[in-house]
């Protein structure tokens, strides 16, 4: 399973990221900015290839903690390359004045960002562009092919009150059964519904799937 993490810059992607991998210490930790600066030096032949090696880790991964904004080039690559849905996305919220007004130059400039982006917006100019484009309805329905269903976390909100109430068993349920009904020839048509479909679901909730196969009730 795949939990994306999503938002603004400066929004609490990567603190919200790492009190998830402390509960879930099996979880590999991938962020584009890592890739940025293993492989990125600030050109935009460093940025395609901190990319693809980013792209390249996250289909190979089977567990994963994703984070990056959900949005641009390397957002559109990564949908395109996952053809079934892979998990959830925790799209990171904040007050907009608060993010800029919190701004840390010397995290920022550690990452080797191309010189394009930098030519074209500052850090703060960056997050009121990207304002509306990382929005989690925005999001939601970018990533609705790749995902089963999308959270939100504000800056503000208690992460232990957030991480008690999150149908983790009930996701990881749907991954494995997604695991299995992707691969087994026989069945036709799987389609999870209700509290899922609906993108209500609970710690209370059940998994409901229809199941349509070429196996007879005999067999």
């Amino acid at each position: 399973m795949h939990i994306y993490i999503f938002g603004n810059l400066n929004s609490g992607k990567t603190t919200l990221s790492k009190q998830i991998q402390g509960r879930l210490p099996d979880f590999i930790y991938l962020s584009l900015d890592e890739y940025r600066i293993r492989f990125g030096d600030g050109t935009e032949q460093g940025e395609q290839l901190a990319c693809e090696y980013f792209l390249a880790a996250v289909k190979q991964q089977e567990n994963a903690i994703v984070e990056f904004t959900g949005y641009g080039q390397t957002a559109s690559l990564l949908t395109n390359q996952l053809d079934r849905k892979t998990g959830i996305s925790i799209c990171c919220t904040r007050d907009i004045e608060q993010s800029i007004n919190s701004i840390d130059d010397e995290k920022y400039s550690e990452t080797p960002y191309p010189s394009s982006y930098k030519r074209l917006q500052a850090v703060d100019e960056a997050i009121i562009f990207l304002k509306d484009k990382v929005m989690p309805t925005a999001l939601e329905t970018h990533w609705q092919r790749q995902i089963w269903q999308s959270y939100c976390f504000d800056f503000s909100d208690n992460f232990d009150a957030f991480w008690a109430a999150f149908p983790l068993s009930q996701h990881t349920w749907v991954s494995k059964l997604n695991k299995v009904l992707s691969t087994d020839t026989s069945v036709s048509t799987a389609l999870l519904y209700g509290s899922l479909g609906a993108n209500q679901l609970t710690k209370r909730s059940d998994i409901d799937l229809f199941i349509q196969s070429s196996i007879s009730v005999q067999e």
